[in-house]
């Protein structure tokens, strides 16, 4: 993928969290930068040594937004 498709995941990824939390991005875990991170980390880029491992980072990920999915299917905010 390309800088530009990596920006909209990630983008989307902070979106839906914002969303189920009705917080801002510094609340929940709410910033693209985690899911930039995690995009990066699969394409090889370790120029970034203090974060977890790609594995570590994408189990984070996952919970995260099963808990945003769990919150919007509760609250019915789609």
């Amino acid at each position: 993928m390309g800088l530009q498709e990596d920006n909209l995941i990630a983008l989307h990824y902070e979106l839906v969290i914002r969303k189920s939390f009705d917080c801002d991005r510094n609340k929940h875990k709410a910033h693209s930068a985690y899911m930039q991170n995690l995009i990066w980390a699969e394409q090889g880029n370790n120029a970034v040594n203090h974060l977890p491992s790609y594995e570590k980072q994408l189990e984070q990920i996952k919970n995260d937004i099963s808990k945003a999915i769990k919150k919007l299917s509760v609250n019915k905010l789609y």
